[in-house]
């Protein structure tokens, strides 16, 4: 395994955190072939009920992809897609993923970084960290997957703006224009995201599930009502949903096993 990212488990979370910290915690080939795969194997698993992706200890979030791996070759586009292929993978696995995937970013997120930060379901930052978009600023485009989730999540006219000027935005814009959900001061960064991830993995995880399809359904604009309507009844059927009925009028807090 290679030491630029760790993966751990705790309290059915798991946790993916980069760690280069002589080059900013920048994203290489590696790092991102681990954290598909891992997230892709968190989708198999029958215990766990969230991701974090994150920055180790208080490193920062990362600094976007190892431009050191661009090669000086003339690419052609089918060497483009490969190119970009990785980071694609990544965004496609954090997507797809049955569990909601949570981001939270210390001090920056810039260019690639941002882009699988902005595909988390759920994202928290600090109030000091800046965000970042720069390819134009390094004669880089940018591959349209990457714009259609910054223009999903920020709006045509802030996406426009984070692209065509490049320059760094801080966490009250971000909050602002919902690239960031919630925000916590410096020093309460550890404590802060420990609760926010406890409080999204206590929720009834097939409902969960069911509601992060529906989500992403949305974005795609591809409901299909019949589908919906079954898994809701799959969910009202559940031994989750007796539970929750049950803890409610027994006013206690709810202990979901997924089934």
């Amino acid at each position: 395994m290679t030491q630029d990212i760790y993966y751990a488990e705790k309290n059915q979370l798991a946790i993916f955190s980069f760690s280069r910290p002589h080059a900013k915690n920048a994203l290489t080939l590696e790092m991102l072939d681990f954290l598909k795969n891992g997230i892709l194997k968190c989708n198999q698993s029958k215990t766990l009920r969230a991701v974090l992706i994150r920055g180790k200890g208080d490193l920062p979030f990362s600094a976007g992809f190892n431009l050191n791996q661009i090669s000086d070759d003339l690419l052609t586009a089918e060497e483009a897609i490969d190119f970009h292929k990785p980071i694609r993978d990544v965004a496609s696995a954090i997507r797809d993923c049955r569990l909601p995937v949570i981001g939270a970013a210390q001090r920056f997120v810039f260019g690639a970084a941002l882009d699988i930060y902005l595909h988390c379901d759920l994202r928290v930052c600090t109030s000091t960290t800046v965000f970042c978009m720069p390819p134009n600023r390094y004669g880089f485009l940018y591959p349209s997957q990457g714009i259609e989730r910054m223009v999903n999540v920020l709006g045509l006219a802030r996406a426009t703006e984070m692209l065509m000027i490049g320059s760094t935005v801080n966490s009250q814009y971000a909050l602002q224009n919902n690239l960031v959900h919630q925000c916590c001061a410096d020093q309460d960064f550890e404590g802060f995201v420990e609760i926010f991830c406890a409080s999204v993995s206590s929720n009834a995880p097939l409902s969960m599930r069911g509601t992060k399809r529906i989500l992403n359904d949305l974005g795609r604009g591809e409901i299909d009502q019949k589908k919906m309507y079954q898994e809701i009844a799959n969910s009202l059927n559940s031994l989750d949903a007796q539970e929750g009925r049950l803890a409610f009028m027994e006013k206690r807090t709810p202990q979901f096993k997924g089934k």
